[in-house]
């Protein structure tokens, strides 16, 4: 049985993490971003992670590899 390797469509390449930069700059030091500052600036526009919030996730060795593996091209 042969399988499709499916891709996220949506990944931080160098040019869309220059327009967050641009949005937000105060979010970036040393190159990196700093998420607690991108948090406070996004402030009510963030989905409120209360502890009744429901949330479904799955979770496997190497994913996170699989995810910044970058995306084939074609």
């Amino acid at each position: 049985m042969s399988y499709e390797r499916l891709y996220p469509t949506f990944t931080f390449d160098a040019d869309r993490l220059e327009q967050l930069k641009a949005i937000a700059p105060e979010a970036f030091a040393d190159g990196a971003i700093n998420w607690e500052t991108l948090r406070a600036a996004l402030g009510d526009h963030l989905e409120d992670e209360g502890s009744d919030a429901e949330h479904f996730g799955l979770f496997w060795p190497g994913k996170r590899a699989a995810r910044s593996a970058p995306a084939p091209r074609g």
